[in-house]
């Protein structure tokens, strides 16, 4: 594999792919991204204007079910989930064929790992029954799961000297508008890879994230 990857991110926002854009940056030491490659899959960018996808929780399952998904994996080198775990109480998805299982659950008494667990669970149960046996086998290597412990904007607290907390984080930030340019500016400083490896230390939720691309493999640039 060489030094030039292709990430294709499948996500609740078009905030959150900024963020995941300086983070996946910044742990290939690819400040710039001049070998690191994003392809915005899920939600469009143009959906902050009103047109293109719509973003959501549901409309993450609604893609990693849909016939494009296993699409993904011929093009990209790893495809990026993102979801938050604020609303899980609240998830469903049922299409056709997928039988009447229950996809919410709640995070109360459960700790990080199990968290995890649980959703990469809701996940799998989602690749096994539409995709088919055979689709974590030969495509699980490349998938990399980027799951928020309530949301991402937890993960950027520490970027401004506030203590770890996963409760009302947006509104710990200051409510900032939920666009491209503003999480960007927001997460700039973990497009540097010792500035990411230290904040990440101060947050227990972007820290599984780390831990999951280290699993990966992931080329690291020069």
């Amino acid at each position: 594999m060489s030094n030039n990857i292709n990430f294709a991110l499948v996500c609740e926002g078009i905030s959150d792919q900024a963020v995941l854009e300086n983070i996946l940056s910044g742990f290939r030491n690819d400040a710039d991204s001049d070998f690191t490659t994003f392809n915005i899959i899920q939600p469009t960018r143009n959906a902050a204007n009103g047109g293109g996808t719509r973003g959501g929780w549901f409309q993450v399952f609604e893609y990693c079910a849909g016939e494009k998904f296993p699409q993904l994996f011929k093009n990209n080198d790893y495809v990026v989930i993102q979801i938050d775990t604020n609303t899980t109480q609240l998830w469903h998805y049922n299409p056709k064929g997928f039988g009447n299982s229950l996809m919410g659950f709640s995070t109360a008494g459960l700790n990080f790992m199990q968290i995890l667990y649980e959703v990469k669970c809701r996940f799998e149960l989602i690749f096994n029954t539409i995709h088919g046996s055979s689709f974590l086998e030969t495509n699980g290597n490349k998938i990399v799961y980027a799951i928020s412990i309530e949301e991402v904007e937890c993960w950027l607290l520490p970027l401004k000297g506030i203590a770890q907390q996963h409760l009302n984080c947006h509104d710990l930030l200051g409510k900032p508008k939920k666009n491209v340019s503003t999480y960007s500016n927001l997460s700039i400083k973990l497009a540097d890879r010792a500035k990411l490896f230290h904040y990440s230390a101060q947050s227990t939720s972007l820290q599984t994230f780390i831990d999951e691309l280290q699993l990966k493999n992931i080329p690291i640039c020069p």
